[in-house]
């Protein structure tokens, strides 16, 4: 089962608050004050919409972005690492690491 699967159970997830010593919110802030440009590594089952919600509202305007419509915070990247066929770790882009197309 695929960490990206919807149907996944949440008991599955890694929350963030759940990396020592410090809870990965507060990490990711911390980081945040000395560069947007981050690239955060993590555990293969980590709760992806709480990566999302890392991202830097936008500076007060929204981008269009086709389809999908408009949005208001910055991209994030996610990499999954693969070793042969099994999912080890997935890394999280911000800022200038993510390449804009």
């Amino acid at each position: 089962m695929s960490f990206t699967d919807p149907t996944a159970p949440t008991s599955t997830l890694y929350p963030l608050s759940a990396i020592l010593p410090i809870n990965g919110k507060d990490l990711f802030d911390l980081c945040s004050t000395l560069t947007p440009n981050i690239a955060y590594y993590l555990p293969k089952n980590v709760n992806i919409d709480e990566l999302a919600q890392l991202a830097r509202p936008l500076d007060g305007s929204s981008l269009d972005v086709g389809i999908g419509g408009k949005r208001d915070k910055e991209w994030v990247e996610v990499e999954e690492e693969w070793v042969g066929d099994k999912l080890k770790a997935v890394t999280a882009y911000y800022g200038g690491l993510i390449a804009e197309e």
